[in-house]
Protein backbone atom coordinates (compact mmCIF):
# COMPACT_ATOMS: atom_id res chain seq x y z
CA UNK A 1 0.00 0.00 0.00
CA UNK A 2 3.04 2.03 0.91
CA UNK A 3 4.44 1.97 -2.59
CA UNK A 4 1.37 2.72 -4.21
CA UNK A 5 0.22 6.00 -2.50
CA UNK A 6 3.04 7.86 -3.84
CA UNK A 7 2.39 6.72 -7.47
CA UNK A 8 -1.44 7.62 -6.94
CA UNK A 9 -0.46 11.33 -5.61
CA UNK A 10 1.75 11.81 -8.80
CA UNK A 11 -1.34 11.03 -11.34
CA UNK A 12 -3.77 13.56 -9.16
CA UNK A 13 -1.12 16.40 -9.24
CA UNK A 14 -0.48 15.77 -12.95
CA UNK A 15 -4.33 15.51 -13.53
CA UNK A 16 -5.02 18.31 -12.53
CA UNK A 17 -1.93 20.50 -13.99
CA UNK A 18 -3.31 19.26 -17.72
CA UNK A 19 -6.58 20.56 -16.88
CA UNK A 20 -6.16 23.71 -15.14
CA UNK A 21 -6.64 26.06 -18.36
CA UNK A 22 -9.47 28.69 -18.60
CA UNK A 23 -11.16 31.14 -20.82
CA UNK A 24 -13.28 34.16 -19.21
CA UNK A 25 -14.83 36.83 -20.58
CA UNK A 26 -17.47 39.51 -20.55
CA UNK A 27 -20.40 40.62 -23.18
CA UNK A 28 -20.75 44.32 -23.53
CA UNK A 29 -22.47 46.63 -26.11
CA UNK A 30 -22.33 50.37 -25.88
CA UNK A 31 -21.81 49.96 -21.47
CA UNK A 32 -24.57 47.88 -21.31
CA UNK A 33 -23.93 44.36 -19.61
CA UNK A 34 -25.38 41.30 -21.90
CA UNK A 35 -26.95 38.66 -20.02
CA UNK A 36 -28.08 35.74 -21.24
CA UNK A 37 -26.16 35.61 -24.07
CA UNK A 38 -25.07 32.31 -26.01
CA UNK A 39 -21.41 31.60 -26.19
CA UNK A 40 -19.86 28.53 -27.72
CA UNK A 41 -16.13 27.04 -27.63
CA UNK A 42 -14.94 25.69 -30.29
CA UNK A 43 -11.52 23.59 -30.73
CA UNK A 44 -9.59 24.42 -33.63
CA UNK A 45 -7.57 22.62 -35.74
CA UNK A 46 -5.66 23.70 -39.13
CA UNK A 47 -4.25 22.61 -42.28
CA UNK A 48 -2.01 24.25 -44.81
CA UNK A 49 -1.13 22.90 -48.49
CA UNK A 50 0.16 24.57 -51.54
CA UNK A 51 -2.93 25.43 -53.16
CA UNK A 52 -5.55 26.34 -50.27
CA UNK A 53 -2.99 27.88 -47.54
CA UNK A 54 -4.14 27.61 -44.34
CA UNK A 55 -7.52 26.18 -43.71
CA UNK A 56 -9.42 26.29 -40.11
CA UNK A 57 -11.35 23.60 -38.66
CA UNK A 58 -13.96 24.03 -35.57
CA UNK A 59 -15.27 21.23 -33.50
CA UNK A 60 -17.34 22.63 -31.31
CA UNK A 61 -17.00 21.68 -27.74
CA UNK A 62 -19.47 23.40 -24.88
CA UNK A 63 -22.05 26.72 -25.15
CA UNK A 64 -22.96 28.49 -22.15
CA UNK A 65 -24.78 31.54 -21.49
CA UNK A 66 -23.13 34.93 -19.92
CA UNK A 67 -25.03 36.19 -16.58
CA UNK A 68 -26.60 38.81 -15.26
CA UNK A 69 -23.10 40.76 -15.38
CA UNK A 70 -22.31 39.50 -18.51
CA UNK A 71 -20.07 37.28 -17.91
CA UNK A 72 -19.01 33.74 -18.94
CA UNK A 73 -16.55 31.03 -18.21
CA UNK A 74 -15.30 27.90 -19.95
CA UNK A 75 -12.79 25.84 -17.01
CA UNK A 76 -10.80 22.55 -17.16
CA UNK A 77 -9.46 23.24 -20.69
CA UNK A 78 -6.12 21.74 -22.02
CA UNK A 79 -3.94 24.60 -23.80
CA UNK A 80 -4.55 25.02 -27.37
CA UNK A 81 -5.97 27.03 -29.94
CA UNK A 82 -9.75 27.43 -29.28
CA UNK A 83 -12.71 30.05 -30.82
CA UNK A 84 -14.89 31.75 -28.92
CA UNK A 85 -18.30 32.85 -30.43
CA UNK A 86 -20.68 34.74 -28.85
CA UNK A 87 -24.22 35.48 -30.43
CA UNK A 88 -25.86 38.85 -30.25
CA UNK A 89 -28.88 40.06 -32.38
CA UNK A 90 -28.38 37.37 -34.78
CA UNK A 91 -24.92 38.19 -35.11
CA UNK A 92 -21.71 36.12 -34.62
CA UNK A 93 -18.88 37.44 -33.17
CA UNK A 94 -15.73 34.99 -32.86
CA UNK A 95 -11.97 35.03 -31.48
CA UNK A 96 -9.52 32.56 -31.66
CA UNK A 97 -7.31 32.10 -28.78
CA UNK A 98 -4.03 30.08 -27.73
CA UNK A 99 -4.48 28.85 -24.85
CA UNK A 100 -1.55 28.42 -22.66
CA UNK A 101 -3.10 28.83 -18.53
CA UNK A 102 -5.30 31.25 -18.15
CA UNK A 103 -6.97 33.68 -21.05
CA UNK A 104 -9.47 36.70 -21.00
CA UNK A 105 -11.54 37.24 -24.04
CA UNK A 106 -13.86 40.13 -23.69
CA UNK A 107 -16.39 41.06 -26.39
CA UNK A 108 -16.87 45.00 -26.52
CA UNK A 109 -19.77 45.33 -29.57
CA UNK A 110 -19.76 49.17 -29.21
CA UNK A 111 -17.90 50.45 -32.84
CA UNK A 112 -18.94 51.39 -36.28
CA UNK A 113 -17.04 50.36 -39.54
CA UNK A 114 -18.55 52.87 -42.52
CA UNK A 115 -17.60 54.05 -46.15
CA UNK A 116 -18.80 54.22 -49.59
CA UNK A 117 -18.04 52.35 -52.94
CA UNK A 118 -17.36 55.33 -55.45
CA UNK A 119 -16.51 54.50 -59.31
CA UNK A 120 -15.45 57.72 -61.15
CA UNK A 121 -16.47 60.10 -58.72
CA UNK A 122 -19.92 58.54 -58.37
CA UNK A 123 -21.57 56.96 -56.08
CA UNK A 124 -22.79 53.32 -56.11
CA UNK A 125 -26.29 51.68 -54.86
CA UNK A 126 -26.60 48.27 -54.08
CA UNK A 127 -22.74 46.46 -53.91
CA UNK A 128 -22.36 43.99 -51.50
CA UNK A 129 -20.23 44.29 -48.81
CA UNK A 130 -18.75 42.22 -46.18
CA UNK A 131 -16.91 42.12 -43.10
CA UNK A 132 -14.68 39.39 -42.23
CA UNK A 133 -12.48 38.81 -39.24
CA UNK A 134 -9.07 37.61 -39.12
CA UNK A 135 -9.32 34.45 -39.78
CA UNK A 136 -11.80 34.93 -43.03
CA UNK A 137 -14.84 34.41 -41.34
CA UNK A 138 -17.53 36.46 -42.18
CA UNK A 139 -19.17 38.48 -39.53
CA UNK A 140 -21.32 40.99 -40.87
CA UNK A 141 -22.23 42.17 -44.33
CA UNK A 142 -24.76 45.42 -45.81
CA UNK A 143 -25.78 46.73 -49.18
CA UNK A 144 -24.48 50.01 -49.86
CA UNK A 145 -27.71 52.96 -49.73
CA UNK A 146 -28.60 55.29 -52.42
CA UNK A 147 -25.53 57.38 -51.54
CA UNK A 148 -22.96 54.64 -52.24
CA UNK A 149 -22.28 54.50 -47.90
CA UNK A 150 -22.46 50.61 -46.10
CA UNK A 151 -22.33 50.55 -42.30
CA UNK A 152 -21.02 48.19 -39.80
CA UNK A 153 -22.72 48.70 -36.21
CA UNK A 154 -21.65 46.90 -32.89
CA UNK A 155 -18.17 45.69 -34.08
CA UNK A 156 -16.18 44.23 -31.28
CA UNK A 157 -14.13 46.70 -30.69
CA UNK A 158 -10.08 46.58 -30.35
CA UNK A 159 -9.66 43.85 -33.31
CA UNK A 160 -9.03 44.22 -36.63
CA UNK A 161 -10.59 43.31 -40.06
CA UNK A 162 -11.27 43.05 -43.58
CA UNK A 163 -14.16 44.53 -45.09
CA UNK A 164 -14.63 43.73 -48.75
CA UNK A 165 -16.57 45.47 -51.38
CA UNK A 166 -17.65 43.69 -54.31
CA UNK A 167 -17.95 45.45 -58.03
CA UNK A 168 -18.35 43.23 -61.13
CA UNK A 169 -17.16 39.95 -59.67
CA UNK A 170 -13.95 41.91 -58.31
CA UNK A 171 -13.39 41.76 -54.55
CA UNK A 172 -12.33 45.26 -53.31
CA UNK A 173 -10.36 44.14 -49.92
CA UNK A 174 -9.35 46.88 -47.24
CA UNK A 175 -7.42 45.66 -43.56
CA UNK A 176 -9.22 48.08 -40.96
CA UNK A 177 -9.19 48.76 -37.25
CA UNK A 178 -12.64 48.95 -35.48
CA UNK A 179 -13.88 52.65 -35.36
CA UNK A 180 -11.92 53.23 -38.67
CA UNK A 181 -13.82 54.08 -42.06
CA UNK A 182 -13.19 52.24 -45.19
CA UNK A 183 -13.89 53.73 -48.58
CA UNK A 184 -13.41 51.85 -52.01
CA UNK A 185 -13.00 53.21 -55.14
CA UNK A 186 -14.13 50.70 -57.86
CA UNK A 187 -12.80 50.10 -62.23
CA UNK A 188 -13.85 48.45 -64.82
CA UNK A 189 -11.96 45.27 -65.00
CA UNK A 190 -9.55 43.48 -67.84
CA UNK A 191 -7.34 40.03 -68.00
CA UNK A 192 -6.02 41.91 -70.64
CA UNK A 193 -1.81 42.63 -70.42
CA UNK A 194 -2.20 45.44 -71.99
CA UNK A 195 -2.99 47.21 -68.59
CA UNK A 196 0.68 46.11 -67.32
CA UNK A 197 4.12 47.41 -67.50
CA UNK A 198 7.29 46.09 -65.96
CA UNK A 199 8.27 48.54 -63.52
CA UNK A 200 11.51 46.66 -63.18
CA UNK A 201 13.02 43.39 -64.00
CA UNK A 202 16.24 41.95 -62.03
CA UNK A 203 18.10 38.71 -63.44
CA UNK A 204 20.88 37.63 -61.30
CA UNK A 205 23.53 34.55 -62.65
CA UNK A 206 25.26 32.63 -60.68
CA UNK A 207 27.25 29.59 -61.34
CA UNK A 208 26.22 26.14 -59.80
CA UNK A 209 27.07 22.62 -61.30
CA UNK A 210 24.51 21.57 -63.72
CA UNK A 211 25.02 25.24 -65.68
CA UNK A 212 23.17 28.70 -65.04
CA UNK A 213 21.33 29.65 -62.56
CA UNK A 214 19.13 32.35 -62.96
CA UNK A 215 17.39 33.82 -60.23
CA UNK A 216 14.64 36.54 -61.24
CA UNK A 217 12.97 38.87 -59.49
CA UNK A 218 9.73 41.36 -61.41
CA UNK A 219 7.85 43.64 -60.20
CA UNK A 220 4.36 44.52 -62.54
CA UNK A 221 2.68 47.82 -62.60
CA UNK A 222 -0.55 48.61 -63.45
CA UNK A 223 -0.13 51.80 -65.91
CA UNK A 224 -3.75 51.73 -67.29
CA UNK A 225 -7.54 52.63 -66.20
CA UNK A 226 -8.88 49.23 -65.64
CA UNK A 227 -8.22 46.78 -62.34
CA UNK A 228 -6.54 43.80 -63.66
CA UNK A 229 -8.43 41.22 -62.13
CA UNK A 230 -10.85 37.96 -63.84
CA UNK A 231 -12.98 35.67 -61.74
CA UNK A 232 -12.15 33.07 -64.51
CA UNK A 233 -8.57 33.73 -63.61
CA UNK A 234 -5.69 36.25 -64.80
CA UNK A 235 -2.05 35.93 -65.60
CA UNK A 236 1.16 37.67 -65.58
CA UNK A 237 3.83 36.17 -67.75
CA UNK A 238 7.79 35.86 -67.58
CA UNK A 239 9.44 34.55 -70.70
CA UNK A 240 12.36 31.75 -70.18
CA UNK A 241 14.64 30.20 -72.03
CA UNK A 242 13.59 26.50 -73.33
CA UNK A 243 15.22 23.41 -71.65
CA UNK A 244 15.60 24.90 -68.21
CA UNK A 245 15.55 22.77 -65.10
CA UNK A 246 14.68 23.01 -61.55
CA UNK A 247 12.03 26.09 -61.69
CA UNK A 248 10.74 26.85 -58.91
CA UNK A 249 8.78 30.34 -57.86
CA UNK A 250 7.27 32.07 -54.67
CA UNK A 251 3.58 31.68 -56.10
CA UNK A 252 1.35 28.50 -54.92
CA UNK A 253 1.40 25.52 -57.12
CA UNK A 254 -2.36 25.96 -57.73
CA UNK A 255 -1.08 29.96 -59.63
CA UNK A 256 0.88 28.39 -61.73
CA UNK A 257 0.82 27.49 -65.24
CA UNK A 258 3.80 26.83 -67.17
CA UNK A 259 4.85 26.68 -71.24
CA UNK A 260 8.11 25.80 -72.79
CA UNK A 261 9.53 29.90 -72.86
CA UNK A 262 7.51 31.20 -70.23
CA UNK A 263 5.69 30.86 -66.72
CA UNK A 264 2.58 32.29 -66.11
CA UNK A 265 1.27 33.47 -62.36
CA UNK A 266 -2.00 34.27 -61.19
CA UNK A 267 -1.73 37.02 -58.50
CA UNK A 268 -4.94 35.92 -57.38
CA UNK A 269 -5.90 39.42 -55.92
CA UNK A 270 -6.89 42.36 -58.24
CA UNK A 271 -3.87 45.12 -59.26
CA UNK A 272 -5.98 48.12 -59.52
CA UNK A 273 -4.64 51.00 -61.41
CA UNK A 274 -1.53 52.43 -59.61
CA UNK A 275 -0.74 49.43 -57.86
CA UNK A 276 2.14 46.82 -58.11
CA UNK A 277 2.84 42.94 -57.72
CA UNK A 278 5.80 41.30 -57.43
CA UNK A 279 6.98 37.58 -58.41
CA UNK A 280 9.85 35.65 -58.48
CA UNK A 281 11.30 32.88 -59.98
CA UNK A 282 14.36 30.34 -59.99
CA UNK A 283 15.84 27.88 -62.46
CA UNK A 284 18.80 26.36 -63.86
CA UNK A 285 19.94 27.16 -67.92
CA UNK A 286 22.21 24.32 -69.61
CA UNK A 287 23.73 26.45 -72.39
CA UNK A 288 24.91 23.11 -74.11
CA UNK A 289 21.13 22.59 -74.28
CA UNK A 290 20.92 26.07 -76.01
CA UNK A 291 23.72 26.58 -78.47
CA UNK A 292 25.67 28.56 -75.48
CA UNK A 293 23.19 31.29 -75.97
CA UNK A 294 20.60 33.27 -73.22
CA UNK A 295 17.33 34.52 -74.46
CA UNK A 296 15.29 36.72 -73.21
CA UNK A 297 12.18 38.33 -74.07
CA UNK A 298 10.51 40.95 -72.29
CA UNK A 299 6.38 40.28 -72.93
CA UNK A 300 5.29 43.72 -71.65
CA UNK A 301 6.81 47.38 -71.70
CA UNK A 302 9.62 47.20 -69.31
CA UNK A 303 10.80 50.24 -67.74
CA UNK A 304 14.01 49.12 -66.24
CA UNK A 305 16.29 45.81 -66.49
CA UNK A 306 19.25 44.84 -64.73
CA UNK A 307 21.55 41.31 -65.45
CA UNK A 308 23.79 40.85 -62.83
CA UNK A 309 26.57 37.87 -62.44
CA UNK A 310 28.75 36.54 -59.45
CA UNK A 311 32.20 38.62 -60.32
CA UNK A 312 34.11 35.34 -60.26
CA UNK A 313 31.48 33.85 -62.31
CA UNK A 314 33.73 31.69 -65.02
CA UNK A 315 31.24 32.71 -68.13
CA UNK A 316 34.21 34.88 -69.95
CA UNK A 317 32.08 38.05 -69.06
CA UNK A 318 33.53 39.62 -65.60
CA UNK A 319 34.30 43.27 -67.56
CA UNK A 320 31.32 43.41 -69.70
CA UNK A 321 28.33 45.83 -68.57
CA UNK A 322 25.93 47.96 -70.60
CA UNK A 323 22.55 50.21 -69.64
CA UNK A 324 19.87 50.28 -72.44
CA UNK A 325 16.68 53.17 -71.76
CA UNK A 326 13.57 51.57 -73.13
CA UNK A 327 11.13 53.95 -74.28
CA UNK A 328 7.63 54.28 -72.62
CA UNK A 329 5.68 54.57 -75.53
CA UNK A 330 7.07 51.43 -77.07
CA UNK A 331 4.19 49.30 -77.84
CA UNK A 332 6.29 45.99 -78.12
CA UNK A 333 9.56 46.34 -76.15
CA UNK A 334 12.08 43.54 -76.83
CA UNK A 335 15.14 43.35 -75.50
CA UNK A 336 18.04 40.25 -76.27
CA UNK A 337 20.43 39.46 -73.91
CA UNK A 338 23.03 36.83 -75.35
CA UNK A 339 25.48 35.63 -73.41
CA UNK A 340 28.74 33.69 -75.11
CA UNK A 341 29.93 31.41 -72.97
CA UNK A 342 33.92 31.44 -72.84
CA UNK A 343 36.14 29.29 -71.41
Amino acid sequence: MNKLFPIFIILVIFGSAASAAEINGSVVSFGKKLADQKVTLSRVNTTQSAETGVVYNFKPLSDTATDKDGRYIFNNLNNGMYRVNVTYSGITYGENIGLQGNAIVDFNLSEKIEGYVVKANKTLEGIPVRLLDETGIEVMSAVTNKTGKYSFNMVNAGKSYLVVANYTDVPYTKQVNASENADFRVYDSTKNGDVLNVKIDHVVLSKTANGIKVDEYVEFMNTGDKVFFSKDRAFVGISTPEGITRFTTDAMECCLQREKDAAWIDPMNPILPGETYTAQISYVFNPESSKNLFYKDMIYNTSYITLLSDKKNGFGIESSCSRTKLAKSEEDALLNQRLQRMY
